[in-house]
């Protein structure tokens, strides 16, 4: 079923189009008088395939509707002129401004017939090639990877290679990036897809649990031990093993991890006997593991052995080329799950999006069109649908850069956590609840923090 509209002040013109149209297509049509009836229906209309707008009309005329359609949608819709004149120079700044074709009447039914099927097939095919385009550069590897830039280019070059290739992966990147996407892509695309995929984020698990999680245990190895457990190598057995946040492990895990890789067997806690197992590993951490490895937080040679094919994923900032493609495919995924299918984002939502430079990333992109869609009246997300996405010249990692070159050495997370903590207190006098809402953390968080630097509000 196409959609199309209508927008002539003659009811005679309009009826005998309107029947004609009809009869030869399957087809919705749409009928307004002016220029302001369609533009004010247009953000709660379906998307329309071809819009047929007569020049001459009560108020505002044709061409001005046809000049601020593109200012008004990221995608308008295909029009054909009408007139009543036959004009050379009218029809000439019509098509200039966009329009598709351009009829005088008496229409020529038939003619317009063409105009209407040529315009449907052409859509037809735009959006063949627009799904054939996803496939290549988001479905090759996962639904969820979504990317045409040079640099995502790059990486899926590397999931290509390493695929099949059972030597551990380390991918780097900042969080929201997608690193258990790619960790994905690599499995499901490899020789082992048809074995498990388990992820442990080693960031959530406590340390003194970890060895469990990831070994196993035998029964009446610890309090609350009552039965043999398996851990997730012997879960991933002739699969993937995903460690996100592996820095995160303190050295004496290390330590066991390494063992294990390097034996290709384990020890359950409380168990005595080897356990072979055959899992590929895949490793993932946002943290400088270099510095990690050079100020002896992690282990040197578990690093070499994890980092075998290393694979950086670059932030959102940085292929910003994405930005239009995620966004749509976050549009139609969760229009679709929230029943407001046909959703479209104004094109000033589009500028804004283009201009920020998404901290958070690919999940922070995704959160913020997921509540658009909540929060927004009809079908058409607009700017106050959105937070206030202030664009910044570069990041604010970036332009600390010289700040930190300055020093002769770079401060600890700890020490710049700290540092943040005591400014946010200072600036706002010491009221907890304003500090925490500055720092974008709850009270409860903030006041954790307090107690472990030792500041004190005043």
């Amino acid at each position: 079923m196409i959609n199309i509209a209508i927008v002539d002040d003659d009811p005679i013109s309009t009826q005998i189009v309107l029947k004609f149209l009809r009869s030869v297509f399957a087809c919705d049509v749409m009928t307004y008088g002016t220029a302001e009836d369609f533009l004010k229906a247009l953000p709660n209309a379906a998307p329309f395939d071809v819009v047929l707008l007569d020049i001459i009309l009560p108020g505002m005329d044709g061409i001005t509707v046809l000049k601020r359609l593109p200012e008004l949608m990221s995608e308008p819709p295909p029009v054909i002129m009408l007139s009543g004149q036959e004009k050379i120079d009218t029809a000439v700044e019509a098509l200039r401004n966009g329009a598709k074709d351009y009829m005088t009447k008496p229409f020529d039914l038939v003619r317009l017939e063409q105009a209407v099927r040529t315009i449907i097939e052409v859509n037809s095919l735009r959006a063949e090639v627009k799904e054939l385009r996803h496939q290549i550069t988001k479905e090759i590897y996962s639904s969820e990877i979504i990317a045409s830039s040079s640099e995502m280019r790059e990486v899926f070059n590397f999931i290509t290679k390493v695929k099949d290739a059972n030597v551990p992966v380390l991918i780097l990147g900042e969080s929201g990036t997608g690193k258990e996407l790619v960790a994905q892509a690599i499995h499901h695309y490899g020789n082992r897809s048809k074995q498990p995929f388990i992820a442990v984020n080693c960031a959530a698990i406590p340390n003194d649990l970890l060895e469990s999680e990831l070994f196993g245990h035998e029964r009446g190895a610890f309090t609350g031990a009552v039965e043999r457990k398996e851990g997730k190598f012997e879960l991933a057995n002739g699969g993937t093993l995903f460690l996100d946040e592996v820095a995160e492990m303190d050295t004496a895990m290390q330590s066991k991890l390494l063992r294990v890789l390097q034996s290709k067997q384990l020890e359950r806690v409380g168990g005595k006997e080897p356990v072979p197992v055959d899992v590929r590993i895949i490793s993932a951490t946002n943290a400088n593991i270099g510095d990690a490895t050079a100020s002896k937080r992690f282990r040197p040679d578990l690093y070499y052995r994890l980092s075998t094919f290393p694979i950086v994923l670059p932030p959102l900032r940085k292929r910003k080329s994405d930005i239009v493609l995620l966004a749509d495919h976050f549009l139609r995924k969760y229009a679709a799950e929230y029943g407001k299918e046909g959703t479209v984002f104004d094109k000033e939502v589009i500028r804004v999006f283009g201009e920020y430079n998404w901290p958070g990333n690919v999940r922070e992109l995704e959160n913020i069109i997921q509540r658009a869609i909540l929060m927004s009246e009809g079908k058409r997300i607009r700017t106050a649908d959105i937070p206030n996405l202030s664009p910044v010249p570069l990041s604010h990692l970036e332009s600390l850069e010289p700040a930190f070159d300055a020093l002769s050495e770079i401060p600890t997370m700890e020490q710049m956590n700290e540092l943040l903590v005591r400014h946010a207190l200072k600036r706002e006098q010491g009221n907890i609840s304003t500090a925490a809402k500055t720092l974008k953390i709850g009270r409860a968080t903030l006041y954790r923090m307090i107690k472990r630097f030792g500041s004190k509000a005043g």
